[in-house]
């Protein structure tokens, strides 16, 4: 696939980055013929990937099909050159696609002062990336796919907290009687969900956000689906803000003008809610592949702050 993109190449330079819990990332740098360099990211399924078959609701070759065709549409998301699954040459799931350029450093965002006094710039174009992807037409890759509903998507989190028991908290069972009670009977027209749409899955330069990453759990369902996960406790950076840039009511406006859909608020705390159990599973399994350390007492700290939430939510 590489080869009829960008012609024969040698690999120029292979180096390990810091990712996700779920996937390795390699930077992988080719050198054409004519002396060009071409970066991109190589991205590899791994054995203890906090993600478990059945809640990634994408495959490698299917993510990089939907990059292809986002950024073909316009959308402003990294074009996939290659992708493969377990009986290819690398042994395992992967999807190479172009890197770009910036960063996806959440603190700076938080609290450079370039970007402090550009908060409510970055949660506009914040709200206009969600709703191009809300608006986007359905790739052929989902055609034939089923829409998650809210009653779903609740399942398929009570099945992984029946598979991880030590990962439930005693709040868990309040949580699911509370979300059978609440949840929402309509959700509307589907829409291309992103399921993991956040500010430390945007690449940002100076001027502001660029960028659509990390896709595996992309799939049709409720646009407020996004919308609340992107509000989760876990990204604000103890800051009381929406990816520490604005508060909730600011978020919310921002997105009613960028897709001109009105939130109903109900359903949006139906998936808060089940987005905080969600990640509240998935800090726990990060927890038990990562070492002792800051990295590990900083998860220790969200799912703390997670099951405080969880209490909140479900006893107003």
């Amino acid at each position: 696939m590489v080869e009829a993109d960008i012609g024969t190449t040698t690999l120029h330079r292979l180096q390990r980055l810091k990712g996700g819990y779920s996937r390795q990332l390699w930077a992988v740098d080719l050198l054409d013929v004519s002396g060009r360099i071409h970066e991109f990211v190589l991205c590899m399924d791994t054995p203890e990937g906090v993600v478990k078959e059945g809640e990634q609701t994408l495959d490698r070759a299917s993510e990089g099909r939907l990059l292809r065709a986002l950024h073909a549409s316009g959308l402003p998301v990294p074009d996939a050159l290659a992708w493969g699954d377990a009986d290819c040459v690398l042994g395992r799931p992967f999807v190479l696609m172009e890197r770009i350029a910036g960063s996806t450093a959440v603190g700076p965002l938080a609290r450079d002062p370039h970007f402090v006094e550009r908060h409510e710039l970055l949660a506009h174009q914040m709200a206009d990336m969600l709703a191009s992807i809300h608006a986007a037409h359905v790739p052929a890759i989902f055609l034939d796919s089923p829409v998650s509903p809210p009653a779903d998507e609740m399942e398929r989190w009570r099945r992984a907290a029946t598979a991880t028991p030590n990962a439930q908290l005693p709040i868990f069972g309040a949580v699911f009687d509370w979300l059978d009670r609440n949840r929402p009977t309509s959700s509307g027209n589907p829409v291309l969900v992103h399921g993991d749409f956040r500010t430390g899955n945007l690449i940002y330069d100076h001027t502001g956000f660029v960028s659509v990453l990390d896709w595996e759990m992309a799939h049709l369902g409720d646009a407020l689906e996004d919308v609340a996960w992107a509000q989760l406790i876990c990204w604000q950076l103890g800051t009381g803000r929406v990816g520490g840039l604005v508060n909730r009511n600011s978020w919310a406006k921002q997105y009613e003008r960028a897709s001109g859909r009105r939130i109903d608020n109900g359903s949006l705390r139906f998936w808060e809610v089940l987005g905080s159990l969600k990640m509240s599973i998935l800090a726990w399994r990060a927890i038990q592949v990562t070492a002792d350390g800051k990295e590990r007492s900083l998860l220790e700290q969200i799912r703390a702050d997670l099951a405080r939430e969880l209490a909140t939510q479900v006893a107003s």
